[in-house]
């Protein structure tokens, strides 16, 4: 059996939910084609179920939705400063790295095990 490296599980993680349909996705209502009147709707439970079939436990994918909720709400909020709406994005984004990196680390923890028990 061939070895993978942490990183490389990563990469191949963030590949195939980048397929999935969970891409980094920029909270700016502007790349999403809607006013800050008319934000875009989300299936959060659509969105629950792409999470949860990439690996997620059933409180990640609260944390996912909760992360992403309140991204959205902050963008309603009136901007006070020029690099609001890019900091919170980018704060965003380091919260779903972590998430996404999380089922991808259980298997390669598990497959460690596995490893070195045989």
């Amino acid at each position: 059996m061939t070895s993978m490296s942490r990183r490389a599980a990563l990469t191949a993680f963030e590949s195939t939910a980048a397929i999935a349909g969970i891409k980094d996705q920029r909270l700016s209502a502007q790349s999403a084609g809607a006013s800050a009147a008319n934000p875009p709707m989300t299936d959060w439970a659509a969105e629950r179920a792409r999470v949860m079939a990439v690996g997620f436990t059933a409180d990640e994918a609260e944390c996912w939705e909760l992360i992403a909720r309140t991204a959205a709400k902050f963008f309603e909020l009136p901007v006070l400063g020029e690099l609001d709406k890019h900091e919170i994005a980018e704060a965003t984004h380091v919260f779903q790295q972590k998430l996404l990196a999380r089922p991808v680390y259980r298997s390669y923890i598990d497959l460690t095990k596995r490893q070195n028990a045989e």
